[in-house]
């Protein structure tokens, strides 16, 4: 549940990523020329099909991170439990 709600959260924060990455691909010339047309100006129609997959990775990624932290979170605090419990509860 608290994934769920989070989820617009991760939405901002892909946003966020994708405009940072995106300006440091724009600040290094033998990365930036793969986003220019022939006559070497920017293609906007190529950069927003790719901001729209890079978006979609980071989500994607962020999502998998994210499920990963819950699971440790639970593993880690069941371990630790384990001490406390009364004998013949774990």
């Amino acid at each position: 549940m608290t994934l769920l709600r989070g989820g617009k959260l991760w939405v901002i924060c892909a946003e966020e990523m994708v405009d940072s990455w995106r300006s440091v691909i724009g600040s290094q010339p033998h990365l930036a020329q793969w986003f220019a047309g022939p006559d070497g100006e920017p293609d906007d129609t190529y950069k927003s099909k790719g901001e729209g997959a890079l978006r979609a990775h980071v989500l994607a990624f962020t999502s998998v991170v994210a499920l990963g932290v819950h699971k440790a979170v639970i593993l880690h605090v069941g371990l630790w439990s384990r001490a406390y419990a009364r004998e013949g509860l774990w």
